[in-house]
């Protein structure tokens, strides 16, 4: 996917079989009925239905009578240099860029009520229109993709006090900060206290918050920063290691392999 979010409106759906995508789904049903098949079971499906499904996870709908569903796809990494500004509105990381950032498990559909529905589905249909232009605005997508997680998350954290709590210490918003600007220059991640905290009491504060420890959350920052450079630049992939800290383009390969289960380049293939 070559956007920062495409968006379509499903309407009159017939079945949809079992699948999965390297990116991540989000659908909010606007008319008739069925059901979706997803790892945690199968779930009826009605107007005001939302639905979030992560990158490679199996999926599948029934649809019933006039199932019509807008539909957004959308990845991590073209929101990688927003994260640290992410994480001020509650619940949206957690809720809708959670396989990347943290292993803080929230449910994944809510039935959205009517009067904050509107809103989003105007949203989400704005991004359709834009969506079907043949050079669609980059910028537009973006903040319209934003716009569609802040309001989604409102809603659900309106009735979810789990999230509603979920607003980060300040000295773990800081820490991201500061984590997110060592990944971006390429810095070694140091393990001394930046906030006048000890490094054990940080260390569990921030584990406790993301669900990550400190240096899995670094690791994936800089995983982060070199897919926005494959997606938005021609950089040689040596450079790109050289500048995010890696010892050498082999250990950078390796290392993304792990983390995207495929090379740099067949990625920025595939991808940019």
């Amino acid at each position: 996917m070559r956007r920062p979010v495409r968006a379509q409106v499903l309407e009159d759906l017939d079945d949809v079989a079992a699948h999965d995508h390297s990116f991540h789904e989000m659908g909010l049903v606007v008319a008739g009925a069925g059901r979706h098949l997803a790892v945690d079971g199968a779930h009826e499906l009605r107007p005001g239905s939302l639905y979030l499904i992560p990158p490679h996870e199996t999926h599948a709908i029934e649809a019933g009578e006039g199932l019509s569903i807008l539909n957004l796809y959308y990845m991590v990494e073209r929101l990688a240099e927003d994260l640290p500004a992410l994480w001020e509105e509650p619940g949206l990381v957690p809720l809708f860029l959670d396989t990347e950032t943290t292993r803080r498990r929230l449910p994944r559909r809510r039935q959205v009520q009517v009067r904050r529905r509107a809103a989003l589905e105007a949203e989400i249909r704005s991004l359709v229109v834009e969506s079907a232009w043949v050079d669609p605005s980059p910028l537009i997508l973006r903040s319209g993709l934003l716009k569609v997680g802040a309001l989604a998350a409102r809603a659900w954290r309106l009735e979810d006090p789990d999230i509603a709590q979920g607003q980060l210490r300040a000295a773990v918003r800081r820490e991201i900060a500061w984590l997110d600007e060592l990944a971006a220059t390429g810095a070694p991640l140091s393990n001394d206290p930046q906030q006048g905290l000890s490094a054990d009491h940080l260390s569990e504060l921030f584990r406790e918050s993301i669900g990550l420890t400190r240096q899995a959350y670094f690791q994936q920052r800089r995983i982060h920063r070199a897919c926005t450079r494959l997606l938005g630049t021609n950089d040689a992939i040596s450079q790109i290691a050289m500048d995010l800290g890696y010892a050498d383009a082999p250990h950078f390969c390796r290392h993304f392999r792990r983390h995207r289960g495929q090379s740099p380049g067949s990625y920025r293939r595939s991808f940019g």
